[in-house]
């Protein structure tokens, strides 16, 4: 595979095992502005949640093993606010960032951990409401799904694919889908994953500790 659309959580590896850095990241051309989530967790407005410490010893939804918000994100930077997963709160595998949502909206969880621009796409979207749901917290920004080439892609072709990425227009429905964002920009990625490696070097520390 020469070109693959990856998600902030891979990004590390694929760079550790030699792949390029990726060069393309959803953004608004007049403001520079690269798209960007939170990690937030959530629970239903009705609940009695009201801050993180109200979940220890609760259930809270993480997605996927590989996610980066949605599992590696929490486990590396919820100790700090007092929630240590599988220590004083039970992680419970959703299967999906929209199945968390879905399974907070009908009280399936107590709280999850999603990414907050898949939420606000439910959102839009109608699939939720966001009066129903409130935020106990949420992260630093994280940089979103972005564009990468495989290392085995010539320099041309590289070139070529980055100059029409950078040229490329929105449509109207992909505006409405990504709010703010028109086009793709170019990835920096010392400043733009910042946050994704601080996840990923902590993570790698917690499994070299519990070898």
């Amino acid at each position: 595979m020469q070109l693959a659309q990856v998600n902030p959580g891979l990004v590390p590896q694929l760079v550790a095992a030699g792949q390029p850095t990726p060069f393309g990241v959803p953004g608004n051309k007049a403001t520079g502005k690269r798209n960007s989530y939170h990690l937030i967790l959530i629970a239903r407005v009705d609940s009695p949640y009201k801050e993180p410490k109200d979940l220890i010893g609760k259930k809270i939804a993480h997605s996927t093993p590989t996610s980066n918000s949605g599992n590696l994100a929490p486990r590396a930077l919820f100790p700090a606010i007092g929630l240590v997963p599988d220590k004083n709160y039970e992680v419970v595998f959703s299967n999906g960032h929209e199945r968390s949502v879905t399974g907070v909206m009908h009280g399936f969880y107590p709280a999850a951990a999603v990414a907050s621009d898949l939420y606000q796409r439910m959102v839009l979207k109608g699939d939720v409401k966001g009066s129903s749901i409130r935020t106990l917290w949420e992260s630093a920004p994280f940089m979103t799904e972005t564009w990468t080439l495989g290392k085995s892609a010539s320099p041309d072709v590289q070139n070529r694919v980055q100059k029409c990425s950078y040229a490329y227009s929105f449509s109207p429905k992909l505006k409405q889908l990504l709010p703010g964002n028109d086009t793709m920009l170019p990835v920096n990625f010392e400043r733009d994953f910042a946050t994704v490696m601080e996840v990923y070097k902590k993570t790698q520390q917690a499994q070299a500790a519990a070898k």
